[in-house]
């Protein structure tokens, strides 16, 4: 199995680039995995309609998550996939 140094913990897939949330806590390789750890963990960053929007701006600000890429990490540093993912429709 191909080793990646991040997976999504909403689609399982590896990752060279994607968002940090909360120093680790949890990864997403795009913005709607971005969204629904957001919405499912953070919701007082969604907008009032709750359901495709959130407070980028105050996320981020807030250090809740960040954009990063892992391109240069040593190989000791990638990883198997989690056991557990998030199971959130994308």
């Amino acid at each position: 199995m191909k080793k990646f140094p991040r997976y999504c913990d909403v689609t399982g897939q590896g990752m060279w680039d994607g968002y940090c949330i909360e120093e680790g806590r949890f990864y997403a390789k795009s913005k709607k995995a971005l969204l629904e750890i957001i919405a499912k963990h953070y919701p007082d960053y969604m907008t009032a309609d709750q359901t495709d929007e959130f407070d980028e701006e105050a996320a981020f600000e807030d250090g809740v998550y960040y954009w990063t890429d892992w391109m240069n990490s040593p190989a000791d540093d990638f990883h198997e996939p989690r056991q557990t993912i998030l199971s959130l429709e994308i």
